[in-house]
């Protein structure tokens, strides 16, 4: 994805590929325990995109978000 050209409008569907991923994966996803909530991280760009991935209430539920920080976001 070109997060560059669209600044952290496409980053963030990035960092929701990432959980569904950790799900998926066979080897990573029996590490995690999935009963809990999930959170969000992220910095500068990934700040920015913790907060609009924060911010798709259908997301949050498809993923179980239950915590989101975003350090020093980029702003538009």
């Amino acid at each position: 994805m070109a997060a560059t050209f669209h600044l952290c409008d496409e980053e963030t569907e990035d960092q929701l590929r990432s959980i569904e991923w950790a799900k998926e994966d066979k080897n990573f996803a029996k590490l995690v325990d999935w009963g809990k909530k999930v959170g969000l991280l992220g910095f500068s760009m990934g700040g920015m995109a913790t907060n609009l991935s924060a911010g798709h209430a259908k997301k949050v539920a498809d993923f179980n978000i239950g915590a989101a920080v975003s350090l020093h976001p980029y702003a538009k």
